[in-house]
C-alpha cells in the first residue's frame, strides 16, 4: 500500500466510525398510543368542519376548527337545515371529545372486562338516550315515558331483549318493533367502546362510548330528521373491581 492510501484509509477510518456512532443514537420516533391515535382521526374530522347561518348577516359561515365552530356559536349561529343541525350536533361532540382528551392518559388499572361479549351487561340502562326524530311536545312526552318504564332502575344486561348482538367492541339492542303497513321499524340502540384511558386523573380507566338511537327499517320510509339528535358520547366508570358501573358527565360538569 503506498503511503497515500495508507493515509486516505487513517483519516476515513475515524470518520466511518463517527458516523456510525452518530446514526446509533438516534432516538428513534415515539410510538403512538391509543389515545394520540384517536385525537388524530377526532383532527382529521374536525378539518372536516361545516356551516353555521348567521342572523346578523343572513349567511352561512364555514368552520374548520373547534375554534372556529365555538366562536360562530358564541355569535348565536346555528344549523338552519336538518342536516346542518346534525352536522352542528356531531360537530359540537367531537369538540368536547378532544376538550376532554387534552388530559386523558393511559393506565394499567382496568376493571373493565372487554375480553367478554358480555361486557356492556352491567351498564345502567340510563345511558339509553332518547330517541331521534322527535318534533313535537306532545311526542317528547310520551317517548320520556317509555323510556323511563324501559330503564328505571336497571342494567342493560336486565331488559330481556330477545335481539342482541355484541363482541368485545360493540352493541346493539332491539329496543321495540312496530308493525305498520309498510313492514317494521325497529327501535335500535347502538353503542361501542372508543377508548380506554383514565380521563379524570384518578389512576383507574374509564371507558369512553359513543351510540346512537334511531329507528330503522328495510321496508319503511323514515323522516330525515330520524337520526338528529340521537348520537351521544358517554364516559363509564369502575372504581372498584366489585364496584358498580357508573355513568360519568361527558364532558364533565
Amino acid at each position: 500500500m503506498t503511503l497515500t492510501k495508507l493515509t486516505s484509509a487513517i483519516i476515513l477510518l475515524p470518520l466511518t466510525i463517527l458516523l456510525t456512532s452518530c446514526a446509533s443514537t438516534q432516538k428513534p420516533d415515539p410510538v403512538p398510543n391509543a389515545i394520540d391515535l384517536y385525537l388524530a382521526d377526532l383532527h382529521k374530522t374536525e378539518q372536516r368542519g361545516g356551516s353555521l347561518y348567521c342572523e346578523k348577516d343572513e349567511d352561512n359561515h364555514q368552520f374548520k376548527s373547534c375554534e372556529a365552530f365555538n366562536q360562530l356559536k358564541q355569535q348565536g349561529c346555528y344549523g338552519n337545515s336538518t342536516y346542518a343541525m346534525s352536522v352542528e350536533l356531531n360537530y359540537e361532540r367531537l369538540c368536547n371529545q378532544i376538550d376532554r382528551l387534552k388530559n386523558a392518559k393511559l393506565t394499567k388499572v382496568n376493571y373493565f372486562d372487554l375480553s367478554s361479549p358480555n361486557w356492556w351487561q352491567a351498564i345502567p340502562a340510563e345511558i339509553i338516550p332518547m330517541s331521534g326524530g322527535i318534533y313535537s311536545d306532545d311526542s317528547w312526552k310520551i317517548a320520556q315515558q317509555n323510556r323511563q318504564k324501559l330503564v328505571s332502575g336497571k342494567q342493560l344486561g336486565e331488559l330481556n331483549l330477545s335481539n342482541t348482538s355484541s363482541d368485545t367492541a360493540t352493541l346493539e339492542l332491539i329496543l321495540a318493533t312496530d308493525k305498520q303497513a309498510c313492514g317494521e321499524i325497529n327501535d335500535t340502540f347502538n353503542l361501542s367502546v372508543k377508548l380506554v384511558a383514565d380521563f379524570d386523573n384518578d389512576g383507574i380507566a374509564e371507558l369512553l362510548l359513543q351510540g346512537y338511537r334511531v329507528d330503522r327499517s328495510d321496508t319503511c320510509r323514515l323522516g330525515s330528521g330520524n337520526s338528529l339528535g340521537a348520537g351521544f358520547t358517554a364516559m363509564i366508570k369502575k372504581p372498584a373491581e366489585n364496584a358498580p358501573i357508573e355513568i360519568s358527565p361527558f364532558p364533565a360538569n
